[in-house]
């Protein structure tokens, strides 16, 4: 299903700069997570899905259809 991401222009470097910087946590406390187990890593990584949960619901996301799509989950890996 493909989605249509709708940011008003003077919001866009803003927006932008919040994607990397949550991408960028997110990658760094997952491998963290990956080599050391533990509660404090787990919550460091779980607070930055949380953020990034947050910012995805911030943006105006509307469905738009897809042609190609073939009404079908992909399996989870």
């Amino acid at each position: 299903m493909a989605k249509e991401i709708v940011i008003p222009e003077s919001q866009l470097p803003e927006k932008f700069l919040e994607a990397v910087q949550l991408l960028q946590k997110l990658r760094h406390f997952k491998r963290v997570w990956d080599t050391q187990y533990g509660a404090h890593n787990r919550n460091n990584l779980r607070r930055w899905e949380d953020k990034a949960d947050e910012f995805l619901t911030s943006l105006t996301i509307e469905e738009i259809p897809d042609i190609n799509d073939t009404g079908k989950d992909l399996p989870l890996q």
